[in-house]
């Protein structure tokens, strides 16, 4: 899949959402991003975002898992770190 095909469908969808980052209280603490503890869930949520235009448009290349988040969710890197301690 070409991203340019993607982009040019997703802006305006992205905007409607990205409201919900960051919250009011990110906010009152001067925060315009989420806190990085929450990278990760806000990754998967744009990652769903995307995912379902791609769906709704033919663009993607292969079936639509019946749960979106949990396929995604699944193939996301897992920081794991060996102790050397």
């Amino acid at each position: 899949m070409s991203p340019p095909r993607v982009a040019k469908h997703y802006p305006k969808s992205l905007g409607e959402f990205q409201a919900w980052f960051p919250t009011d209280a990110d906010l009152a603490q001067g925060r315009v991003y989420p806190p990085l503890a929450n990278i990760r869930g806000v990754s998967a949520v744009i990652a769903v975002e995307v995912a379902r235009i791609a769906y709704e448009r033919g663009l993607a290349r292969r079936e639509q898992p019946e749960d979106l988040m949990q396929d995604i969710t699944a193939h996301m890197y897992q920081p794991e770190y060996r102790s050397y301690v």
